[in-house]
């Protein structure tokens, strides 16, 4: 099994991100377009950080539970389709925290600007552009000092019975060492999803997602190429301007050398965001 030390595995898990954090089921950081000032700050905490199949924090393996804090800021600019935001990931719980900061996992803070147009009253097209930083990593472990990834993405989606998307995007090492260019790789993510009013303030937001990664280096003997998502979201509105939404997932990553087992992580979490 060839290691992945200093990726970047960036997003939270979100149905309705607005960047590459391609999201996946915790917290949503797409803006209200029906707020004045088109900000929107979100609080979003879960029991562990999978991103694109993979456990971050994980000490032993993909079921660990090491706790998240993710707080995020984002800014729709006014009608011009453009979005900019924050979104940093912190873990808080576990053995292991100083060591996945030092191997540039942890403590990641990342700055996004996304673009979105209407094709048609069914088809949306977006860009987007996401640098990943972590400036508390060590060089000695992570091979480079502050590493930085950039990844520029586009996506369709289709609005149908049910939502139909694909969003692709390659996440590339700035720094030219082989921990850091060496990893860089294109991620192909189509999906479906659906919301369904409850009633009253209440949603139910469900998306089932795959991604495959092709790295720079190939595929053969890598983990994490393959990744599948299950994810669904219970938004709540609590009146204008603010949402609480619980989230639950289970996720898949291919383990070389494992089993299927091996693979499979289940992730809780809950977010709270605000409109402005």
């Amino acid at each position: 099994m060839r290691s992945i030390t200093c990726l970047s595995l960036v997003a939270l898990l979100s149905l309705g991100a607005a960047s590459a954090r391609a999201g996946e089921v915790v917290a949503s950081t797409t803006p209200d377009e029906g707020a004045a000032l088109g900000l929107d700050a979100n609080l979003g905490f879960a029991t562990a950080y999978i991103f694109r199949g993979l456990n971050v924090f994980q000490e032993e393996g993909q079921m660990d539970a090491n706790m998240l804090f993710a707080p995020g800021i984002t800014w729709a600019i006014g009608d011009t389709g453009l979005t900019v935001g924050y979104l940093g990931s912190f873990q808080l719980t576990g053995h292991n925290i100083g060591a996945v900061i030092d191997a540039g996992l942890g403590a990641e803070q990342d700055l996004y600007v996304t673009w979105e147009r209407e094709l048609t009253p069914e088809l949306t097209f977006g860009a987007a552009l996401t640098a990943y930083l972590y400036p508390g990593a060590d060089p000695d472990v992570c091979g480079a000092r502050d590493p930085l990834y950039l990844e520029p993405a586009a996506s369709l989606s289709y609005a149908t019975f049910v939502d139909v998307g694909l969003w692709i995007g390659y996440f590339w090492g700035v720094q030219d060492k082989p921990a850091i260019r060496g990893i860089s790789y294109l991620y192909v993510n189509p999906s479906l999803s659906k919301s369904v009013p409850l009633g009253g303030p209440v949603a139910l937001d469900v998306k089932l997602a795959y991604g495959f990664k092709l790295f720079q280096e190939g595929n053969d003997g890598m983990s994490n190429v393959h990744d599948l998502l299950l994810a669904a979201r219970l938004p709540i509105s609590l009146g204008d301007r603010y949402t609480i939404t619980p989230g639950l997932a289970t996720a898949w990553t291919n383990i070389e050398g494992g089993d299927f087992g091996d693979g499979l992580a289940v992730v809780g979490g809950l977010d709270f965001s605000a409109s402005f």
